[in-house]
């Protein structure tokens, strides 16, 4: 259903006409705090706390409906006969602050296990007299009435399919893939709280609005899509506020508005929509509004070789792997051009590749910027990082140079040829990229400008300058020059070899415990110390501003000593 929800925002409530509502913010943010204040502002709300206990007694206490109710709800129950039934829950409503929440609503830890197992019984137990009396007076319903504990195992089974549970003899009572039953306290916490969100949620009021903190706690991945998606169907009369610092969760809720607060100084809170970005999913969307340093993309994966080196060259920026360079390149456009973006500072690094120094230098305008290596892998075969291993391993550290030279030759002679189709066709890549259809009119004079421009290609002259290239390296030993235009994976295992390391994984990993080593307070490592601060002279200076003439010539010198 929709809902019209009041929000705080700054000094105003701000209405919104939602289905569901994902509030995320980073921790500390004030979310817990904000969906305190959405539950004040709804008399018609129920709230489930982050803080919330999964215990249990194995036998369920027998209450009357509205006790139960009452207790679920408010966190007490105060039957005063010379009250009516609405007097009594309005005063019960009044002492939920103190009776439910222990007058700390964000911290305070929910027991209300108990209660919400007393709900289903106490229903359970009306429905069945009901039957009984209307079946004993002659009436003969056609199908047994489907009480909320039916709907509460009807969407159990929906989603923990492994595992059968049943409330029978007022003891909740799980059973084991041989049918064995055993008590239902004896479930995993996974277990125990998909079968408490589900409980609450089908016993929350009609019409109600839902608030749960943090909804993704204790539950696997695969398990908190379908169980929500589950919820939601079984109460579509219901409108639900998730609040999280799950991304990936967030993102999953794809009908719900998303919102995402920024700050809590207290007294208001300051939070905006987060609006679609084009091409980007939206998990990728909340991790970067929700950066408190500028964005980095950068080619790869979260566990990859280039993100693990970027994270430590790079630590005053938010790095996010996008691994390809065509998303690096979109994705810091995307950034850059969204209007509710353009106040977030991004940057990528794509790897040099075959790229021509043209190309390189028309991407620095849109502040994007190549390593000075071709590939990210060529990083660990820097001559700082070889001399230091060498160092570290006593060994004589001119000879193991030369051997690591000797062994990166030998691999591009036997890749000699492939190198050389590569280099070429990009460089033919990037002519035709050139080519402009503007100035022309009609079909015969494009065609005729079309075949001048692709005659004016010369193929075979750019396959001879990439011979030339690469003999000249070979031929001059030209090591730098090999790391900056060779791609080639195995290349980081022969040096690894060469220098005295087992294989690459074994030579990656010494770099990166001694690049951290130098950032312990106590005994910092020096060669790690020595080998960050090389790296970080060879890598683009990331300019930190919005004038794309800066950004251009920021890695001009490197570009042009290429």
């Amino acid at each position: 259903m929709t809902f019209e929800l009041s929000i705080p925002l700054n000094n105003s409530n701000q209405k919104l006409t939602i289905e569901s509502l994902v509030i995320v913010g980073a921790n500390g943010s004030g979310k817990s705090r904000l969906g305190v204040a959405i539950e004040e502002l709804h008399p018609n709300s129920h709230r489930i706390s982050a803080q919330r206990s999964l215990v249990f007694k194995e036998e369920i206490e027998v209450k009357s409906i509205i006790a139960a109710e009452m207790l679920q709800r408010f966190g007490n129950f105060s039957q005063q006969k010379h009250w009516g039934e609405e007097q009594n829950r309005k005063y019960a409503m009044d002492q939920k602050m103190n009776s439910r929440w222990g007058s700390r609503p964000t911290s305070h830890l929910l027991e209300d296990f108990d209660h919400i197992l007393s709900v289903l019984v106490a229903h359970e137990n009306a429905e069945n007299l009901l039957f009984k009396r209307e079946y004993q007076s002659g009436v003969r319903p056609d199908q047994y009435p489907v009480s909320k504990q039916d709907r509460v195992i009807h969407v159990w089974n929906r989603v923990m399919i492994h595992r059968d549970v049943e409330i029978s003899d007022n003891r909740l009572y799980a059973k084991d893939s041989s049918e064995n039953r055993f008590n239902g306290i004896e479930m995993s916490d996974g277990e125990r709280v998909a079968f408490y969100l589900i409980a609450q949620s089908i016993c929350a009021p009609a019409n109600a609005l839902v608030i749960i903190d943090e909804p993704e706690i204790h539950l696997h991945r695969s398990v908190q899509y379908r169980l929500w998606d589950a919820i939601e169907a079984e109460r579509p009369d219901c409108a639900f506020v998730y609040i999280t610092h799950d991304l990936e969760f967030a993102a999953s809720r794809s009908r719900a508005k998303l919102i995402w607060v920024k700050k809590f100084d207290g007294k208001k809170w300051d939070w905006e929509d987060v609006a679609c970005v084009d091409s980007f999913p939206t998990e990728l969307t909340l991790e970067i509004l929700g950066s408190t340093k500028p964005i980095l993309f950068v080619e790869g994966t979260h566990d990859g070789i280039d993100t693990q080196l970027y994270k430590r060259i790079y630590p005053d920026f938010h790095i996010v792997p996008r691994e390809s360079c065509l998303k690096v390149i979109e994705s810091t456009r995307s950034v850059r051009n969204a209007n509710d973006l353009r106040a977030i500072a991004a940057f990528g690094i794509i790897e040099r590749d075959y790229r021509a120094d043209p190309y390189i230098r028309s991407l620095q305008r849109d502040f994007i910027f190549a390593t000075p290596v071709a590939e990210a892998e060529n990083t660990i075969c820097l001559p700082f990082i070889v001399m230091a291993a060498a160092k570290h391993l006593h060994r004589d550290e001119e000879s193991t140079f030369q051997a690591v030279i000797e062994a990166a030759i030998k691999r591009l002679q036997s890749q000699l040829d492939n190198q050389v189709k590569e280099r070429a066709a990009q460089e033919i890549r990037y002519a035709f990229g050139q080519f402009s259809f503007k100035g022309f009119t009609g079909r015969e004079s494009f065609l005729q400008a079309a075949n001048d421009f692709k005659a004016a290609i010369d193929a075979q002259s750019q396959y001879d300058v990439a011979v030339q290239h690469y003999m000249t390296i070979i031929d001059q030993r030209d090591y730098m020059g090999l790391l900056k235009s060779f791609n080639c994976k195995g290349l980081e295992d022969d040096v690894a070899k060469a220098v005295g390391f087992v294989n690459r994984s074994t030579f990656r990993n010494w770099v990166l415990s001694e690049i951290d080593a130098s950032l312990r307070a106590e005994n910092p490592s020096a060669i790690g110390a020595e080998m960050l601060k090389q790296l970080r002279e060879v890598f683009p200076v990331l300019p930190l501003t919005t004038d794309s003439a800066v950004a251009a010539s920021a890695s001009s010198a490197e570009v042009a000593n290429g």
